[in-house]
């Protein structure tokens, strides 16, 4: 394919590109980088990330530089969303309101021409704006609008389907809902459901698959669906703001770049393909000049602005809150601590029960991350008082399962007596409480396997498996299936064990953004390696250990020491010497 086709410079390339785009042959993948562009304007993922992180912090009247990095390399939009709609709920949505305005681009109305000439049938976005529609209905093109998670059913043929596969500010239905952004950022850390993933393998499987603006960086669920993909041919348009023009092919990469990015693995992982180095507007003017296609509807003058400033009205005296959450989110216990004690004290001069119920449970939580179970029993009981006197039921069974868990951690039988109370108040109120539900039968798990009762114990771990799925829970799921996998493992059968930790990993090791810094993750892939160690062998587990990407990248040195000295001590000598031979080599 790559010696049939031209990418010498910009003008092989237009030309190759219109050729495909005649043949039917090609399905485009948009990301953010295409409605950045004026007149469209909207800034990147980690733009808008890092405009709402400042607008926090000047209210807050702070600045927290380790918060501002952590935030900057280790959090995704979604996830940084995600934790602030803690405390402020759908307000936490507010800034998105700014992008409806937004006008399309040159980009847009390119894509709009070849769906108006039916030379494409299908475009995928993990974009949330509306700005392809616009431009859809702007040249009368007839389309059709599938948003994710809703279940991917038969796609209509006879019109132009854009697949959105990270939601939509404007739901089609009724123009007004945002469902399916809501649902995006609910799952943020999962991967995509594997009903539709295997639709959308159906649907680009062969295909000729251009790549326009998009990263490739989303690690939890679009990496993973793009890398197992088996495409004919793939073209990746990197944008740079130079003008110089460069083509990368497979060799290319392969002889000249240390590391592989998110491309690179992409495209020639399972096909070839070629990356384009140069101005995303430029090579787009380009293959529309040679397929006469108008996108003279675009006027660059019109440029799009947005004000954020108002959004921090709706969270006047939680800004403490907010960055104490996200400290939380990373597992940032201790960083975590000053800011909700300031919180807290701002609730008690305002005498905000619920604010000071809030606090004090979110300082439960800080103090159970740092092992300190008498404080966290303190605030955890001071929260559960504020939220029964005032007949708040949801957040009282949040927090008397927290108190569960904790006595659970700490080996107090009266966990189990918590549980029952958890339940008795379900059936009282007769509410269903996926996230209580989940932790009752997580607890008399852990119970029977005390008890060595293994049998019973899986049961109530897969009935606890199947409440975390409901409620979108992946360290919940993650930690289900490592429980699982224990049980297995205690009752000898290590097949078994392998399978559910491989499931454990699964959901923050496949493939995982080498920055991440979810704790979960080294634990997890260190259970994965003993175990590999009783099932398959010292060499498996070994090799498992020194080759693995995902512990390297991290940097989990201390891990894979841990796990090495595990094998020494049960290996012979001789063994000894190869494997301190290779943590030579990682330290």
């Amino acid at each position: 394919m790559s010696n049939m086709f031209s990418f010498f410079n910009l003008e092989d390339s237009g030309k190759t590109l219109s050729k495909l785009f005649i043949d039917k042959r090609v399905v485009i993948f948009t990301g953010a980088g295409t409605s950045f562009p004026q007149p469209s304007g909207i800034p990147t993922a980690d733009q808008l990330k890092n405009m709402l992180l400042n607008l926090i912090m000047i209210k807050a009247g702070l600045t927290d530089e380790k918060l501002r990095k952590i935030v900057d390399t280790h959090f995704r939009l979604e996830n940084f969303i995600q934790a602030l709609t803690l405390r402020l709920g759908d307000a936490a949505l507010e800034p998105f309101n700014e992008f409806e305005s937004a006008k399309p681009n040159l980009i847009h109305h390119f894509i709009a021409g070849l769906a108006k000439r039916q030379l494409i049938d299908t475009v995928l976005t993990t974009n949330f704006d509306c700005l392809i529609e616009k431009a859809f209905s702007q040249n009368e093109v007839d389309f059709h609008v599938y948003c994710y998670p809703n279940n991917l059913n038969i796609l209509p043929k006879n019109k132009i389907r854009l697949l959105k596969l990270h939601g939509s500010i404007v739901y089609p239905s009724n123009g007004t809902e945002r469902t399916t952004l809501v649902a995006t950022i609910n799952r943020a850390s999962m991967p995509i459901i594997p009903k539709i993933r295997d639709h959308l393998h159906g649907l680009l499987h062969d295909k000729i698959i251009l790549y326009l603006g998009y990263s490739g960086r989303d690690y939890y669920d679009i990496y993973p669906l793009l890398f197992s993909l088996k495409h004919e041919y793939a073209i990746w348009i990197d944008h740079t703001d130079h003008e110089q023009f460069e083509a990368l092919a497979k060799e290319d990469v392969w002889q000249r770049m240390k590391t592989r990015d998110y491309r690179e693995r992409i495209l020639f992982s399972n096909g070839d393909g070629i990356i384009l180095k140069c101005k995303t507007e430029q090579i787009v003017r380009k293959t529309a000049e040679y397929m006469d296609i108008n996108i003279s509807l675009c006027k660059i003058q019109d440029k799009s602005f947005f004000n954020l400033h108002n959004w921090t009205n709706n969270f006047e005296n939680c800004s403490f809150a907010l960055l104490g959450d996200l400290y939380i989110f990373f597992d940032s216990h201790s960083e975590a601590i000053p800011y909700f004690k300031k919180y807290f004290k701002n609730c008690l001069a305002e005498r905000n029960e619920l604010d000071i119920a809030y606090a004090s449970r979110k300082l439960g939580m800080c103090y159970e991350g740092i092992k300190n179970y008498d404080n966290a029993e303190k605030y955890y009981f001071q929260a559960l008082e504020l939220y029964t006197k005032n007949e708040i039921v949801e957040d009282e069974l949040t927090v008397l399962s927290d108190i569960a868990l904790l006595y659970d951690i700490k080996g107090n039988p009266q966990s189990l007596d918590i549980c029952k109370k958890i339940l008795l108040r379900m059936k009282q109120e007769k509410i269903e409480h996926p996230s209580c539900s989940a932790t009752f039968n997580l607890v008399l798990g852990n119970f029977k396997l005390k008890e060595k009762e293994f049998v019973a114990a899986i049961q109530y771990y897969e009935s606890a498996k199947l409440y975390y799925e409901r409620s979108n829970n992946p360290p919940g799921i993650a930690m289900i299936n490592k429980n699982i996998a224990y049980t297995y493992m205690h009752t000898g059968q290590n097949n078994k064990a392998v399978g559910f930790a491989e499931d454990a990993l699964f959901f923050y090791g496949t493939p995982l953004n080498p920055r991440h810094g979810n704790h979960q993750t080294s634990d997890l892939a260190n259970f994965y390696a003993i175990n590999l160690l009783s099932c398959k062998g010292y060499a498996g587990a070994i090799n498992y250990v020194l080759s693995n990407s995902l512990m390297k990248e991290m940097g989990i040195v201390r891990e894979m020491i841990d796990v090495i000295n595990f094998c020494n001590r049960i290996c012979d000598s001789v063994l000894n010497t190869t494997f301190n031979y290779s943590l030579e080599n990682i330290t």
